[in-house]
């Protein structure tokens, strides 16, 4: 009796079909929520009640509904992924492949309509070293191409079944000189990512008129932890809110400075 309610239960839905799958619901849901519930709810973050020096007014605006759409979209992959591991651990089911695709190649033409229309600049007030910026730091046709290229070369591995299709080596089975290998290799790879990012205070007045203003206004909430205030309470941020509460212990440790 019992195998057969079993046989008559639905089976869950596998994790990759609701990871999948569920991108179409979600991102519709969010664009709702973009248009109905981002406004009201806009109203309840802290914004300046003072006004701001004259010459900077042009260029600060408080924007509490872009900041409320920021937060829900950044919600939306988390909401996501907790209902994929309510899924079940097997394979996905073919007749959801054409939506797949679809959403697949849809992502791919928004990637590369985005990367085609960027803006390049001249970016006010930053004229004179603006032109160039943004596709050539930021998205840059290059970067995009060898993605494309390894994408390719991956999925190629794997049709023909040079690679396994769900990665290249299985964690609880590898060596330890594998894994090591894999952490060095990682390591190394995110130091290479952010090392452009990084600036001294030899550096930082020769990086350009973008970088060496945006540092000091992205510091200033950091700083005003530092100093006592309190985000969302006696300051608001511009950049960031709770992360310097976090941050704030580990400044002293390096020196209260711009870098």
């Amino acid at each position: 009796m019992q195998a057969g309610q079993e046989q008559d239960r639905p089976r869950r839905p596998a994790a990759a079909d609701i990871a999948w799958v569920g991108l179409w619901p979600a991102a519709l849901l969010l664009f709702v929520a973009f248009l109905w519930l981002a406004p009201p709810l806009s109203h309840l973050l802290a914004a300046p009640d003072y006004p701001f020096f004259p010459e900077w007014r042009n260029l600060v605006k408080p924007e509490p509904l872009e900041t409320t759409r920021f937060i829900l979209a950044l919600a939306t992959p988390f909401v996501l992924a907790a209902a994929a591991l309510a899924g079940a651990d097997r394979p996905a089911e073919r007749r959801f492949d054409p939506a797949v695709i679809a959403l697949q190649v849809g992502a791919i033409g928004l990637a590369v309509w985005g990367a085609l229309n960027q803006a390049d600049g001249p970016y006010f007030p930053f004229v004179p070293d603006a032109p160039g910026y943004f596709k050539t730091l930021l998205l840059s046709i290059p970067v995009l191409v060898g993605g494309v290229v390894i994408g390719v070369a991956l999925t190629l591995l794997a049709l023909a079944r040079r690679i396994p299709a769900g990665g290249g080596v299985d964690a609880r089975r590898a060596s330890a000189g594998w894994r090591w290998g894999a952490l060095v290799v990682a390591l190394g790879l995110t130091a290479l990512w952010i090392l452009p990012a990084l600036d001294t205070d030899a550096t930082v007045g020769a990086s350009g008129l973008i970088p060496s203003g945006h540092i000091p206004v992205a510091a200033q909430d950091y700083f005003a932890v530092a100093n006592g205030r309190t985000p969302m309470v006696d300051f608001v941020a511009q950049y960031t809110q709770l992360l310097p509460l976090l941050v704030a212990p580990l400044l002293p440790l390096f020196g209260l400075s711009i870098t």
